[in-house]
């Protein structure tokens, strides 16, 4: 659900009610910023999504009701930007004051269905110096959950996120991975070829500013897209026209997963069963009706062994010995990449693991024999340069995209100027007027409200259309970022 208000300027109320066909509420979600300390904006979002989620994700279930965060410094770090350190401290403030009146029902990842009724804010935040519940002095920021929050987190489903990659998506871009990563993870699991997000449910969720025309839909969604078409987390995209419970123009829009959702998706499955798996062991280490008592692994080092070098480790972890690692490594050549050996060594025995009767003295031979892999194997060396000059590329991406955001707004500002300076208030109430008479034919069980939101954004269009403003590029260098 919405808490924070993504645009820059102007105050957006986040206010969702649902009624059934009965007319009964069945949908509540109100959030009332604390006027103290304003509402929770762009860095509160991006403090709760990246530093905090992070934590909450990282500890697992059931959580603690207490969250160390870090200090002020170092969580300004953390989003990777220079943000001083009592902005941080005021965006807390301003996530931790906001007050949230909820009625809903969701469905927990047990599958059971579950409410939530109540007024409540979601944490208290203690800075360093302040006394925690249990009396001590904090010695960083820490988060102490409120029930009804810590109760929805406990019970929730978790559905894969990348942290690095939100941190560098602009905040409408990252807001709309958040909500499409549901529907892209039950695509995935139910082995379905496209995930399904609907126009209309977006604009109330994220909350965006919904349009009546397929032109202004795909000139909203389009930045958007790019951005995760651009990064492999989308493959496709394509809308298919509906109308909405009151008759509104609306569309469905499909999306294909790209390599990297697919990529998300299995690094989640292996962290959970990895995580189980761990549950298991646990449980059965502590169980006294073993008899057991715990010896240690036979390939665990003796404690007094020395720290050996990372070479030595991979080495032997391959299954050679310690010795004949250590006479290995004593005779290399001059710059031998070793690393890159043992990762070619792995992945001929991956592609034929029968074909190796004597994994270890095959990794010997390649080592010994100083056998350099063909530049057609990407190693992890290779693959962490080739990665590091796509986060540029990436970074360059979202940094322009947050610019065609801006700019967007521009437009909408320029627009507003010109119907103020060139149409007089009479002028403007008859366009509106004939616009809406003209879709009230079109669409004739459409509200008031929405018929006269259609006409305001059509005589946008058109104003657009016969007036010139500045382009893209134009802007750009007014505002004096270089062209890429």
């Amino acid at each position: 659900m919405p808490f924070h208000e993504l645009s820059k300027k102007g105050d957006v109320r986040i206010r969702i009610t649902r009624k059934n066909e009965l007319g009964e509420l069945e949908l509540l979600w109100d959030v009332s910023p604390n006027p103290r300390y304003g509402a929770p904006r762009q860095l509160a979002y991006k403090l709760d999504t990246i530093a905090v989620n992070r934590r909450l994700d990282e500890l697992g279930r059931p959580l603690p009701k207490v969250i160390r965060l870090g200090s002020l410094r170092e969580l300004s770090k953390e989003l990777g930007r220079n943000i001083p350190t009592n902005d941080i401290k005021k965006a807390l403030l301003q996530n931790a004051s906001a007050f949230i009146t909820a009625k809903l029902a969701y469905r927990g990842k047990d599958g059971a269905r579950r409410r939530l009724e109540a007024g409540f804010t979601r944490y208290s935040v203690v800075f360093a110096g302040e006394k925690l519940p249990n009396g001590r002095l904090a010695d960083a920021v820490f988060l102490v959950l409120n029930d009804p929050y810590w109760e929805v987190l406990n019970n929730a489903p978790i559905r894969p996120l990348d942290h690095e990659y939100m941190k560098r998506l602009p905040p409408v871009g990252q807001r709309f991975y958040e909500l499409l990563s549901f529907q892209i993870f039950a695509a995935l699991k139910n082995r379905r070829s496209e995930a399904k997000l609907t126009y209309s449910e977006y604009c109330t969720f994220a909350p965006q500013q919904r349009y009546y025309q397929l032109w202004e839909v795909k000139r909203q969604m389009s930045p958007i897209h790019r951005i995760h078409l651009e990064s492999g987390y989308l493959k496709d995209v394509r809308y298919e026209p509906r109308t909405d419970a009151e008759g509104a123009p609306d569309w469905e829009i499909f999306y294909t997963a790209g390599p990297k959702a697919r990529a998300e998706y299995q690094a989640f499955i292996r962290r959970t069963r990895a995580q189980q798996q761990e549950a298991e062991l646990y449980l059965s280490e502590q169980a006294p009706e073993s008899g057991v008592a715990a010896g240690p692994s036979e390939a665990a080092p003796p404690a007094e062994q020395p720290v050996e070098s990372p070479l030595l480790l991979e080495l032997t972890r391959r299954g050679v010995s310690a010795t004949r690692a250590r006479k290995l490594l004593s005779e290399l050549a001059p710059n031998q990449q070793v690393m890159d050996q043992l990762e070619w060594g792995d992945f001929l025995i991956a592609q034929n693991p029968s074909g190796f009767r004597n994994p270890p003295g095959f990794y010997i031979s390649l080592i010994r024999d100083n056998v350099i892999p063909p530049d057609s194997f990407e190693n992890s060396r290779r693959r962490q340069e080739r990665e590091e000059r796509e986060r540029a590329r990436q970074q360059w991406l979202f940094e322009e995209q947050q610019l065609r955001f801006e700019y967007e707004h521009y437009l909408t500002e320029e627009k507003d100027r010109y119907i103020r300076e060139h149409l007089s208030q009479e002028h403007y109430q008859e366009l509106l007027e004939a616009k809406r008479k003209r879709f009230k034919r079109q669409y004739p069980h459409l509200p008031e409200q929405t018929l006269t939101e259609m006409a305001h954004g059509a005589i946008r269009g058109e104003i657009e259309s016969q007036v010139s403003f500045l382009s893209f590029q134009e802007w750009k260098r007014q505002q004096g970022h270089q062209q890429g």
